[in-house]
């Protein structure tokens, strides 16, 4: 960075950038050394007093992503994911959901996440409006008093006024009470009812408007210098919008909650209503659960970009075996602890399914960094040979992802032992590279050099491919054999993984 002026030598530069020197006293330079891969950066420039004299904030974001919305797309991804898993957890457990306006120790960025999933997938302000349009009411005893005799009393609660205080009539001394009662009420509570909004569900409602308000509010001021982001910008329309909402006439009419229910018939059936519950639970889910690793990756203070799209491949892999072959696998891959998310690495994260394939029932497992070790078995003149079971010929590799395809009435070991086991590998590769003189964004050939050791080396395995967050897809086959290798490409919010990884399937499992 340069910054030309006559007063530069009365400048420097502020953190963290780091201040270089320089022969001319009219320019100033500075080193910015390893950015953050997301979010505001503070540039300062200070006296030698210390005395603020400039400052500009920056948008910050991975030059591997087109733009700051498909990186946001990213997060937004793991964090609905995270959410999601949260919620299926505390549905396997008795403890109760906790009402709390308590703010987590999540960072204030991935709390706008959680939030605009929250509201986004649920529709919220549509449904708050729908609402608003028919809402809930119920017969409520008027609250009014009416003067004796001009309506029937309300004989439920008649014994209370006629003994009570208030305004009094005194009953003449030759009438036949007056011995028992010198007077009677000038007022009674009439039988009539008259119907009212304030109703339990749409207490409720109001609740979790606050409550979602309360939290966007808290996570702004905490990034008061952010106002170039889009995420901080729909939290300050996403405050505005629900502060109109408490406000509004219908809402007006309605009080606080003395108690939350979230079993509630009308909140679990009632469209609207169920909208409104749905967005609550996921976001006291993804406030109650957070995931070190992937703060830490994403809002630490040098952000892990590489270890953040190697994550989100392996949600997005995960997603696309379900939505495209109707998998359904299990949740083995993660561990909680003391209420936090962990990911799990090594042999014992794997999810295990039954899928068909090319017409065949077929076993498949997703494995997530799994290691495979050389097969010890001796020495033959001058070479070290290994076995061929699961395992390796040469060195220890571990990919990022690896798919097992074998019959579905063997076990992997039995299908390994029968020479009918099928393995694919793949690798998160956060590399790119753009094709001169064309609008392509493809992958660095290295990418595909490790996918052939892949094939090469890991026993039983038939095909690798790189994933990375690019726009050309690039794929090769052995024309004698099932071994093929390539590139994928997998970008947040451009680029879907289904179709591709249906035809790697069914091309790894033909015999």
């Amino acid at each position: 960075m340069r910054f030309v002026g006559d007063s530069a030598q009365k400048l420097r530069w502020g953190p963290p950038i780091e201040s270089l020197p320089n022969e001319s006293d009219s320019e100033m330079f500075g080193l910015l050394g390893r950015p953050s891969g997301l979010g505001v950066l503070r540039l300062e420039i200070t006296g030698h007093d210390g005395e603020l004299r400039w400052r500009r904030d920056l948008v910050v974001r991975p030059a591997k992503f087109e733009d700051q919305g498909a990186f946001e797309s990213m997060m937004s991804d793991l964090c609905k994911w995270r959410t999601a898993l949260a919620l299926d957890l505390h549905g396997r457990s008795s403890a109760p959901w906790v009402w709390s306006d308590a703010t987590s120790a999540l960072a204030p960025e991935e709390r706008l996440i959680v939030l605009r999933a929250a509201v986004e997938d649920n529709q919220l302000y549509d449904n708050i409006e729908r609402i608003e349009r028919s809402a809930l009411v119920r017969l409520h005893r008027s609250p009014e008093l009416v003067a004796i005799g001009r309506e029937e009393p309300d004989a439920f609660h008649l014994s209370r006024f006629i003994n009570g205080p208030g305004a009094r009539r005194r009953i003449p001394a030759g009438h036949p009470l007056a011995a028992r009662v010198p007077s009677i009420p000038s007022e009674l509570p009439p039988a009539r009812k008259i119907d009212t909004v304030d109703t339990p569900e749409n207490q409720f409602v109001k609740a979790v408007i606050r409550h979602f308000r309360r939290a966007a509010a808290d996570a702004l001021r905490e990034l008061p210098h952010y106002r170039n982001s889009p995420l901080v910008r729909w939290g300050i329309d996403a405050e505005h919008r629900l502060g109109r909402s408490i406000a509004s006439p219908f809402f007006s009419r309605v009080s606080w909650p003395a108690q939350v229910s979230l079993g509630n018939p009308a909140l679990q059936g009632r469209a609207g209503y169920r909208s409104v519950l749905r967005a609550f639970l996921d976001v006291r889910a993804g406030f109650s659960m957070p995931w070190d690793e992937l703060r830490s990756a994403v809002f630490g203070e040098t952000r892990d970009v590489p270890t953040l799209y190697e994550f989100w491949c392996l949600v997005k892999l995960r997603e696309a075996l379900e939505l495209e072959l109707g998998a359904q696998l299990d949740l083995n891959p993660f561990l909680v602890t003391s209420g936090r998310l962990s990911v799990r690495r090594g042999a014992a994260s794997v999810s295990q399914a039954a899928v068909v394939l090319n017409g065949k029932q077929v076993a498949l497992t997703l494995h997530y960094n799994r290691t495979f070790q050389p097969l010890a078995e001796g020495q033959s003149g001058g070479f070290e040979t290994h076995g061929s079971g699961l395992g390796t010929w040469s060195k220890s590799m571990k990919p990022d992802f690896t798919v097992s395809l074998y019959p579905a009435n063997l076990t992997e070991i039995e299908a390994a032992n029968q020479k009918v086991l099928r393995m694919i590998h793949f690798d998160a590769k956060y590399r790119i590279t753009k094709l001169p003189l064309a609008d392509e964004v493809t992958h660095v050939p290295d990418d595909v050099d490790k996918m052939h050791a892949y094939v090469a080396a890991i026993n039983h395995s038939c095909a690798a491919y790189a994933l990375f967050p690019g726009s050309t897809a690039e794929l090769f086959a052995a024309p004698t054999s099932l071994s093929a290798v390539g590139a994928v490409p997998l970008a947040p919010g451009q680029s879907e993984l289904g179709p591709a990884l249906r035809l790697i399937l069914e091309r790894a499992s033909r015999h």
